[in-house]
């Protein structure tokens, strides 16, 4: 049972996700999220998404969620609370 649940989430996010780059701007992943981009940055600093900063131009790279731990914190989410509006960060007072 939890298997399947596990991997339903899994197919779920990967839907969800399917069409962003694999290095998503942290203002859409807030979007997909329906968060703002404090709480993505938030989201990176406990080290639920993983970011890194490709350097495109310039000396300092911006910030990027990789789209894999994306899904899978989504996933995780998904397994976690099976509601989306259950999820620890959607009542957050700085959501968008």
């Amino acid at each position: 049972m939890m298997t399947q649940l596990i991997n339903e989430a899994t197919e779920k996010a990967k839907e969800i996700f399917k069409d962003e780059p694999y290095l998503i701007p942290p203002t859409r992943a807030g979007h997909i999220y329906g968060v703002s981009s404090p709480t993505i940055y938030r989201l990176i600093n406990k080290g639920d998404l993983e970011a890194i900063r490709p350097v495109l131009s310039g000396t300092q790279g911006a910030v990027r969620v990789t789209r894999d731990s994306a899904e899978k914190l989504m996933a995780r989410w998904l397994t976690e609370h099976n509601d989306p509006k259950s999820a620890p960060w959607f009542n957050n007072k700085d959501s968008a």
